[in-house]
Order: structure tokens, then C-alpha cells, then sequence
């Protein structure tokens, strides 16, 4: 039950953090209204009766964790990070949503496959994490012993460049890598900058509703229901040899992929800026005035927005000695 509970407030923390996506619960709901897509629906053996609004939720969050799987994969993302496992947790929650639903159908072979399959995960899950756990346990204690045994360093330590993947890593603009350095030389950060900029923001109160907010959402829709829709649209066209219709739904989906990722790049590029000019224009202000205050932390940068812990990412010089190194003032 503990990996459920992990899944679960993992699932809350995307709500949270995209309230957007009650938008694809309202377009979910909005189309089992549509007497072609009901059809469609009971077609497929799918008898939904008066579990209108549960279904809809179920498929409005199985596309929301499709649509960030495919963020994951496509979008460039720092080497390193944890994009697999984030990836296996999407497809044991949705598995897990799948489940639920044909319990809800008592269709009980479904129900068999669908659960099995995600207690396949859950164990592969629980192994992987428990050998990860140890091998992290064993790499810190030899980290310790060597720099107990270590003096004085005989030259310093040359980081290696930061490293992005991603499936379109090669398309990202100029414009995205130059404010995201940007970024990161104005906060001080050798990486995590759109986790650290987002929190800055949204601390700030200039996220939520306004031109970067809406990029976001936008994009996150076009990933969530338009592309997987086009996507089965094609797929349903080509079962019945119907090769134009199929041929222009492929097409559509490269269009709107095109636009999901223009959109996410935007967002990102407004939201670099606008973190850069908050913590500029904080600095100017009188010190008794100022809101935005970090420092270094055992190879971590740690954020404050008016006294409140809002983020950390990984330093890109090494730990101060004190607070008083802070570029702000706690207010």
C-alpha cells in the first residue's frame, strides 16, 4: 500500500502544480455528451450508464500521465535525471487508474491483466529501490573514507558540462539554452533551473494566470488530449484502409507535436526572463526591503521568497561557510 500512497501523492503533486488540467476533465466530460463519441465508447463493449463523470475523470487522468510521459521522452531533459523512473511511475499509475475503471465495469479478465501487470511493476519497483537505496548507502560511506583520507586537494575539481536528452533535444532554440544559462548564472545553479525559476514564480505570484502560465497550459493540453486523440484518430482511419483520413491524421499530430514543444519552449524562455528581472530588481532594493534570499548548502543552492523555503537546486560554486554569504535578507 505504500508504493500506492507514493503513487497517489505523486498524482496530487502534478493537480497541484497544473490546476489546468481540470480543463481535460471538463473537454472529457464534454465529449461522452457527443452522441458520435458515446457510440464510439459503447462500441467497444464499454457500457459507461450513469458513471458519466467517474469515467471521464479516470480518462482525463490516464491522458494527463500519457501526456507527461511523452514530456519526459521528448522534451530535453538534464542526463542523469530520473527520467526512467518517472516514466515506470506514469505507467504503473495509469495502470493502476485502468484497473480501478474495469473493477467499475466488473469486466473481471480485464481487471486480472490490468492488475497483475501493474503488481508485476510494484515488485520491480520495490527491487530496483531497495538496490538503488544500497548502492547509494555504499557510495556515500567510500565518499567519506576518501575525503578523510584526502588532506589537501592537489587541484580543483573540473565539472563536466551539463548534458541534455531528449528525443528532440536537437530542435530546442537558441534563444531556450542562452536564457536558461542565463538563468542558472543568475541564481548561482549548475542545474535545476526550471524547478527552481517555476517555484521562484509561483512564490512571487507571477506564474499563476498570466501570458507563462497559459503557454504552459496550453501545451500541456495539446500533449494531454489533442495529439493522443489525433494519434487514435490515425490509427482508427488505417484499421479501416481509409489511407487519406489516416494519412492527414499522422500529418495533424507532427503539427500539433510541433506546437506543444514551440509552446513549452516559449514558456520556458518568458519564465528564465522573468526570474532573472525579479531577482535583479530585488537586488536594488534596500536590504530591509528585499524578498528573494539564497545560499549554498552541502552542494545545494537553497531558495526563500519573504522568509519561506520555495526550492533548491544543485550550487554551482561550492557550500559557503555561513548564511551571511546569502544574496538577500530574510524578511
Amino acid at each position: 500500500m505504500f508504493l500506492i500512497d507514493l503513487l497517489m501523492d505523486k498524482l496530487a503533486e502534478e493537480v497541484k502544480n497544473a490546476p489546468g488540467w481540470l480543463t481535460l476533465i471538463i473537454v472529457c466530460n464534454v465529449l461522452l455528451l457527443w452522441q458520435v463519441v458515446l457510440e464510439a465508447v459503447e462500441g467497444l463493449g464499454i457500457h459507461i450508464g450513469d458513471e458519466k463523470e467517474l469515467i471521464a475523470t479516470l480518462a482525463a487522468i490516464v491522458l494527463f500521465l500519457a501526456g507527461d510521459m511523452v514530456d519526459t521522452m521528448v522534451f530535453p531533459r538534464k542526463k542523469g535525471a530520473e527520467r526512467g523512473m518517472k516514466i515506470f511511475e506514469d505507467i504503473m499509475l495509469a495502470l493502476l487508474i485502468c484497473a480501478f475503471f474495469f473493477l467499475i465495469e466488473k469486466r473481471w479478465i480485464w481487471l486480472a491483466w490490468f492488475a497483475g501487470a501493474f503488481g508485476v511493476l510494484w515488485l520491480i519497483h520495490y527491487c530496483v529501490t531497495r538496490w538503488r537505496d544500497k548502492r547509494k548507502e555504499r557510495q556515500t560511506a567510500q565518499e567519506g573514507k576518501a575525503q578523510e583520507a584526502v588532506e589537501e586537494p592537489k587541484s580543483p575539481v573540473v565539472k563536466p558540462p551539463v548534458e541534455y536528452i531528449g528525443w528532440l533535444k536537437h530542435f530546442q532554440s537558441s534563444d531556450l539554452i542562452t536564457e536558461r544559462e542565463n538563468a542558472g548564472t543568475s541564481l548561482e545553479l549548475a542545474g535545476d533551473q526550471y524547478a527552481v525559476s517555476k517555484s521562484l514564480a509561483l512564490a512571487a505570484g507571477k506564474f499563476n494566470w498570466t501570458r507563462i502560465y497559459f503557454q504552459n497550459e496550453s501545451a500541456k493540453f495539446l500533449r494531454s488530449l489533442v495529439i493522443p486523440a489525433f494519434v487514435a484518430a490515425g490509427l482508427y482511419f488505417f484499421y479501416w484502409r481509409q489511407w487519406i483520413y489516416g494519412v492527414l491524421g499522422v500529418a495533424a499530430t507532427v503539427g500539433f507535436l510541433a506546437s506543444y514543444f514551440w509552446l513549452k519552449q516559449l514558456h520556458m524562455i518568458r519564465l528564465y526572463q522573468c526570474v532573472q528581472d525579479m531577482v535583479a530588481l530585488d537586488k536594488d532594493k534596500s536590504k530591509n526591503k528585499q524578498s528573494y534570499f539564497a545560499d549554498n548548502l552541502n552542494g545545494r543552492r537553497v531558495f526563500f521568497w519573504k522568509g519561506s523555503l520555495v526550492g533548491s537546486g544543485k550550487a554551482a560554486k561550492e557550500a559557503s561557510t555561513g548564511v551571511g554569504r546569502a544574496t538577500g535578507s530574510v524578511t
